[in-house]
């Protein structure tokens, strides 16, 4: 695939069915006016904000009308929303992935980029998380009770289907790519990160967090809706390893608002 004749895209390794494309690919949204939305009160703010800042450099290099929207509640971001069209979520944590900000847009009728408010309830309540998973046969752990390996695999849209990015692994030296795992465990890690994303409903894009036990044995960690964009983030490098720049990254993030556009 190329992004505006500038790009090649390696595909991953991963095969998944081909599900319909939920975008029209002959929409503009650089005619829209897009709101990159960041802040929230959660421990994970500064993440947030410096998720945005990337995301808004790179949208406007790429072309679209972005302005960035920090907020702290609801109320303060129905008030910043005015003019937006489009928003392009870079909350983490709290209202930005319990679904609770999707919810507000989709009675907005404003359009988004990512997962539904269903999809991300789901991935916040531990409950409904780990019966999705049950029902679509994934083996399912606490991230605090993992002390083996934990690998990061991101889920992007690309040409036309949800696909599985290279896996990294997950240290408090930050996400790194994996070497030393046999080839039979890398292989497994890719489908078992898209069924979960395919479980919960999630669309677009997706950072599925993975557990490796001493046997080889790999259970779904966690799901988080919107990956943080950070230059040092699993998602980013995933992307990078993948042959997707970020600006590039972020267009194809932004470009799954459009199943949502009437």
């Amino acid at each position: 695939m190329r992004g505006r004749g500038e790009y090649t895209i390696r595909s991953p390794t991963c095969q998944a069915p081909r599900p319909v494309c939920f975008y029209s690919p002959d929409m503009d949204l650089t005619r829209v006016r897009i709101g990159v939305v960041a802040g929230g009160l959660s421990g994970e703010r500064r993440l947030s904000l410096r998720s945005a800042a990337r995301s808004y450099s790179a949208l406007k290099q790429r072309g679209y009308r972005v302005r960035k929207l920090i907020v702290d509640s609801a109320d303060e971001l129905i008030e910043e929303l005015e003019g937006i069209e489009v928003v392009f979520p870079c909350l983490h944590g709290g209202l930005g992935e319990n679904g609770t900000l999707q919810l507000l847009l989709e009675l907005l009728g404003i359009s988004y980029a990512g997962s539904g408010p269903l999809a991300c309830a789901a991935a916040a309540d531990p409950v409904a998380f780990h019966r999705a998973l049950e029902i679509a046969g994934l083996s399912a752990q606490n991230p605090q009770r993992c002390s083996g390996l934990r690998v990061a695999v991101g889920i992007l849209h690309i040409e036309g289907e949800d696909r599985a990015l290279p896996p990294v692994e997950l240290s408090p030296k930050g996400a790194s790519l994996l070497a030393d795992l046999p080839q039979k465990t890398l292989r497994a890690l890719q489908p078992m990160a898209l069924r979960a994303h395919q479980a919960l409903g999630c669309l677009g894009f997706s950072q599925v967090d993975l557990g490796l036990d001493e046997r080889g044995r790999i259970s779904v960690l966690q799901l988080r809706p919107n990956p943080e964009l950070t230059e040092e983030g699993p998602f980013s490098r995933a992307a990078k390893v993948a042959g997707i720049p970020f600006d590039l990254l972020c267009e194809l993030m932004l470009k799954t608002a459009l199943k949502r556009i009437p």
